[in-house]
């Protein structure tokens, strides 16, 4: 080793002892004579476990705690107006609110409801708007373009029968070669005639 090259390494020591040294590490040298700085990490792993457990804790202690404390409210009563069969008030037009028995009338027809009336002006008032509005016809005329779609849509649920012919004529020509011989079939394969 030359003696540029050992100066060179000495002051290269030199400058990582005080670098080790401001930053709180030893200097060690290796057998290959190569610094190499060490730190002592004890102090500092102690105090990062004791804050990583104190936060742990506080994270934990704060997860347990709950707002104000919880007050279950009251049942509120039902009032007497809504007690049912035994609430009878009567009103203005003297008709008592109590529970009615219902009464079914499904035997009433439901087509032509104001013949009900048998009144012959409201029977002729009704067929003259029935056939004059336009609306209405309008309204037939969408329920029965939706039918015929419908009808479209359904036709492809069922088997398709078609029917088609088709007629092709060949022949064989004179002059197309033999497969066995190689010949045209309209030659005679013998050699003497």
């Amino acid at each position: 080793m030359g003696s540029a090259e050992r100066a060179f390494r000495t002051a290269q020591e030199k400058r990582s002892r005080s670098i080790g040294t401001a930053l709180g590490c030893e200097s060690t040298i290796q057998r290959s004579d190569a610094p190499t700085l060490r730190r002592s990490n004890a102090p500092t792993l102690r105090r990062s476990h004791a804050l990583t457990s104190l936060t742990a804790s506080l994270a934990l202690l704060a997860g347990c705690a709950v707002g104000p404390d919880y007050k279950r409210p009251e049942a509120t009563t039902i009032p007497a107006a809504y007690t049912g069969a035994t609430n009878v008030v009567t009103t203005d037009s003297g008709a008592t609110n109590a529970w009615k028995i219902a009464e079914p009338q499904a035997q009433i027809p439901k087509g032509n409801w104001w013949e009900i009336f048998g009144d012959a002006e409201l029977n002729d008032l009704e067929s003259q708007a029935s056939a004059a509005n336009q609306q209405l016809k309008v309204a037939v005329a969408r329920f029965a373009e939706a039918r015929a779609q419908m009808d479209v849509t359904r036709a492809g649920l069922f088997p398709n029968v078609s029917l088609s012919g088709s007629y092709t004529r060949q022949r064989v020509s004179a002059n197309t070669p033999s497969t066995i011989t190689g010949q045209a079939h309209g030659i005679s394969a013998t050699f003497g005639r």
